[in-house]
């Protein structure tokens, strides 16, 4: 005997009880399951509806043919229908539905019965269910195209949907990662420090703590022979620099700003305008490019760069230069330029020329100490040599200290009598590694943190690949050879925890719908068994 299972499933349907009062409603007792009997060409066929909750139209009649002990006996009650039981749904005894060539294809007499009982093995994933008439059991096999296709269906649309949040999830991530990166190399975004707001309210007098280097020296003035301003890379504006000098002990800078002396002369205009003789600037410029850095004092013009790898000539007419303005040459931070290049095997201005090139070249002096780096071989050299040794904080940024003053002992406090002590090599120096410990630190601007997730995202997605170029000349090139290179194993543990989160995603959704369903069915449950009471 063939049978097709059109509904969701026997099993799962028509469990329940027989006697439930109250009127029938069909959105909340309408789901069935029909267990259909076909004839040979599969041209008709009878169906029995299996309810679990009898509380419909049916009871009446389901009582006028079975006793009341024998109703309450039955655990699993099919009610025979026409194959269209919503619209046409009539109940009477099997004989009266089942027609003549029906009965042939059961290959069995069929007597007047009305109840048949539904047994489900539950052995395996195929259940096999058997078909009681009048005591004799026959064995069906249980065709289910229907429950197969809403299988395929109910899979089916989960993959779709997988693949939907899938898709969604690789646009979005295209749009992070298009928006991080775009936003590192868009010019015009808010910075990320706002130093517009500038205050040094303490005094340093390192002279209290700290002896020069020749303790014998008598000075009175400190000095900073290395500084940077807005004019080129520096933070801080000139007056901001000079308050800072101020602040941190000194009574003298020289302003010395990348490939340009504008920003000294404009330091050295405001303090004789506005400082009342409170500290003095001296005008200088930090020859800058890919083979050595110069500080070049006491001059009123920019010297021009060449370019960005002068040759040994080329540097050796620069110097020249310098000298027939007047002006001093002191080849700055030897060691800061040696150190490796990050990324590289070389140094970080490569082909730098030697101590003693410099000196044959005609160079007045070195920085001995930049920053917290004391260059003590430099040191030695100068001093075996007779040349200047000049000392500078490098100043960039206002949140770092002071680590370093030149002595001088000036007949008076004006530029030209502090040179002059300098040209006759009539100097020490003020060394505290440690720093001054009086600090500014500055806060970013609301317009860069609404920005701030995006920038790090960009940063994050950075890491995916390098471009490296190495230091950069300040002439608008780099020094070293452009590496560009991809980052495998960022971008594939970034994978991996993508996928992860997929994972976890998937689950955390598939445990919420199933607890949603459960909590649907108690509610659903409660409402039917308060109704039918």
């Amino acid at each position: 005997m063939m049978i097709g299972d059109r509904g969701t499933g026997v099993g799962s349907r028509i469990k329940g009880h027989l006697h439930y009062g109250g009127k029938w409603k069909h959105d909340i007792h309408g789901k069935y399951t029909p267990v259909c009997i076909a004839n040979e060409n599969n041209t008709s066929q009878t169906c029995a509806y299996c309810y679990n909750k009898l509380s419909h139209p049916s009871q009446k009649k389901l009582k006028e043919n079975t006793s009341e002990s024998e109703a309450k006996e039955l655990s699993n009650v099919l009610i025979l229908a026409s194959v269209n039981p919503i619209l046409n749904l009539r109940f009477s005894p099997l004989p009266s539905l089942m027609k003549e060539k029906d009965r042939a294809v059961m290959k069995s007499p069929l007597e007047l019965v009305n109840i048949y009982n539904v047994t489900d093995t539950k052995e395996d994933m195929s259940p096999t269910y058997y078909l009681s008439v009048n005591n004799s059991v026959d064995q069906l096999e249980l065709k289910n195209p229907g429950r197969m296709r809403r299988l395929w269906h109910s899979h089916s649309n989960y993959l779709m949907g997988l693949a939907s949040r899938i898709v969604a999830l690789i646009i979005i991530i295209g749009v992070l990662i298009a928006l991080g990166i775009g936003l590192r190399y868009t010019d015009g975004l808010p910075k990320s420090e706002d130093f517009s707001h500038l205050s040094f309210d303490w005094k340093i007098n390192p002279g209290s703590y700290l002896t020069p280097y020749n303790t014998s020296f008598q000075y009175n003035v400190l000095l900073d022979g290395h500084s940077h301003s807005t004019y080129s890379d520096g933070k801080m504006n000139i007056r901001q620099l000079l308050d800072w000098h101020l602040a941190n002990g000194y009574n003298a800078v020289m302003v010395t700003d990348h490939n340009s002396v504008s920003g000294g002369l404009a330091a050295e205009k405001l303090a004789l305008k506005e400082y009342n003789n409170s500290i003095v600037v001296i005008p200088g410029m930090e020859y800058s490019c890919c083979r050595i850095h110069m500080n070049f004092l006491d001059i009123n013009e920019t010297i021009p760069t060449i370019d960005p790898s002068p040759s040994d000539e080329e540097l050796q007419r620069v110097i020249n230069k310098v000298h027939e303005l007047g002006g001093l040459v002191i080849v700055n931070h030897i060691p800061w330029s040696n150190a490796t290049e990050f990324g590289y095997q070389l140094p970080r201005l490569p082909n730098h020329p030697s101590v003693d090139q410099l000196i044959s070249w005609g160079v007045d002096g070195f920085e001995v100490v930049n920053q917290d780096v004391f260059d003590l071989n430099t040191f030695q050299i100068t001093t075996q040599r007779n040349l200047i040794q000049m000392v500078g904080s490098d100043i960039h940024h206002p949140s770092v200290g002071a680590q370093v003053w030149l002595t001088v002992n000036a007949t008076n406090m004006t530029k030209q009598s502090i040179m002059q002590e300098i040209r006759n090599r009539r100097t020490s120096f003020l060394f505290d590694p440690a720093g001054t410990h009086p600090r500014t630190y500055v806060e970013s601007p609301s317009s860069f943190n609404l920005l701030t997730p995006l920038l790090l995202l960009g940063d994050y997605f950075s890491m995916f690949y390098y471009n490296r170029k190495g230091m950069y000349s300040f002439q608008g090139t780099f020094c070293h050879p452009e590496v560009l290179g991809v980052n495998g194993s960022i971008i594939g543990w970034f994978i991996f925890w993508v996928i992860l989160f997929l994972v976890v995603f998937e689950l955390t959704r598939l445990f919420a719908l199933w607890v949603l369903s459960k909590f649907k069915w108690y509610q659903r449950y409660n409402h039917e068994s308060n109704v039918y009471k």
